[in-house]
């Protein structure tokens, strides 16, 4: 008994998400219903910074979650636009 509370606490932690995500921006889209979220995500010294984006429903907040729709580790800026209501534009400027 008294090696389950060791090996228990061994367990939780390496189920721990030790990525932390940085917001950069959001562009919401109101006629679709989707905001599009820009941020960097940081996974610690094994793991280079990356920028990330994903899309999530307008009105929700974005969590501790990689992107959905697109990562880099090669480029210092990653911008968003909404062409129309369906056509997301992401750009990338500058080689990291």
């Amino acid at each position: 008994m008294k090696y389950l509370v060791p090996i228990l606490l061994l367990v939780l932690v390496g189920c721990t998400d030790i990525c932390e995500n940085t917001l950069i921006i959001e562009k919401e889209n109101n006629q679709n219903g989707y905001t599009a979220v820009v941020f960097n995500r940081n996974c610690g010294a094994t793991a280079s910074l990356s920028k990330q984006v994903s899309l999530i429903p307008v009105g929700h907040r974005h969590t501790n979650k990689a992107g959905n729709i697109y990562t880099s580790e090669d480029y210092d800026d990653v911008r968003v636009s909404w062409i129309d209501f369906e056509k997301l534009e992401i750009t990338c400027v500058g080689v990291g």
